[in-house]
């Protein structure tokens, strides 16, 4: 495959902010102002804490996909799928930079506070990690819904596909063929190539004999495109199972839909451990309770799965 050059432009952001912490005292959950952070230029800080990962095994190749959902202005945002063995990982590319950050030999503590900031910060971000074939057979899927991340396993091999080999197109270089299926209460149309054989995909799109380069719902309102791709040897990491509250798939689908339609409001007090509240790049302000960023949505929320 063709070497990619892939730019992401970084922005310094040197924001104020407020923590707070819940206690539980007899009259219920209490939150308390425990510090003010400062990010100032001439501010000491401490490193950040290393991330702890676990891997498996290594990509063979990585592909970059735009992924639009055409909503009000639009809203445009970079995702990866890294391809392995047996398994694969899709994620947005900045949780992919983090991952590779905190694989490496070396720590670079001012490289993941610069990634950890630029993806607190981030407008758009795919707050959705799938891994294919983790466990075998299955798919393991997790959400941001603050204040958690939660997770559930999916059978694979559901999507039933309609393969129009007739219809070609060139994706990314590649000679791709039609096919068609409907999941998750949307219609959609894949383009896949034979090139290279994998039954993958971005998101959850899997089951076809060749990778899938573009896919799009019948409203016009989801497309994942293939802008670059290449051979790759870079460590899969693995969910952090140990900070995911795993449910079934019906039930963190309603939840991230209530989640997203109530913001704060619907947040049990006693679920929180901890609030930051930062200047975000825009000038509003960054929401980050027990870690998970209350995503403000300037379209508001257009989920992937209706049903």
């Amino acid at each position: 495959m063709n070497n990619y050059k892939f730019i992401l432009a970084t922005i310094l952001i040197l924001p104020q902010g407020v923590s707070y912490a819940s206690q539980n005292q007899a009259d219920g959950p209490q939150i308390k102002v425990i510090g003010v952070e400062s990010k100032e230029k001439d501010s000491i800080l401490p490193d950040p804490t290393p991330r702890k990962v676990e891997i498996s095994g290594m990509s063979r190749y990585d592909c970059v996909y735009e992924y639009k959902i055409n909503v009000g202005g639009g809203e445009t945002y970079a995702t990866i799928l890294q391809i392995g063995e047996p398994l694969s990982k899709f994620t947005d590319y900045t949780s992919y930079l983090l991952d590779s950050i905190a694989t490496a030999p070396v720590s670079n503590a001012a490289l993941i506070e610069e990634m950890q900031q630029k993806k607190t910060n981030s407008v758009f971000f795919f707050d959705t990690e799938v891994w294919q074939n983790l466990p075998e057979g299955s798919m393991t899927v997790t959400q941001e819904i603050a204040p958690n991340i939660m997770g559930y396993e999916e059978p694979m091999g559901q999507i039933e596909w309609s393969l129009h080999e007739d219809s070609t197109k060139n994706i990314c270089g590649y000679s791709c063929n039609r096919a068609t299926a409907s999941y998750g209460g949307r219609e959609w149309t894949a383009w896949y190539t034979l090139d290279i054989p994998v039954s993958t995909g971005p998101w959850k799109l899997n089951g076809l004999p060749g990778l899938i380069m573009e896919a799009a719902d019948s409203e016009g309102l989801h497309t994942f495109t293939a802008i670059a791709s290449r051979e790759e040897n870079v460590p899969i990491v693995l969910p952090d199972k140990l900070n995911v509250h795993f449910s079934n798939r019906d039930k963190v689908i309603k939840r991230k839909l209530n989640s997203e339609a109530t913001g704060m409001e619907g947040i049990d007090p006693s679920m929180i451990e901890s609030i930051t509240v930062t200047k975000s790049a825009a000038g509003g302000s960054n929401i980050i309770i027990n870690g998970i960023t209350l995503r403000q949505r300037p379209n508001g929320y257009t989920p992937l799965e209706k049903e």
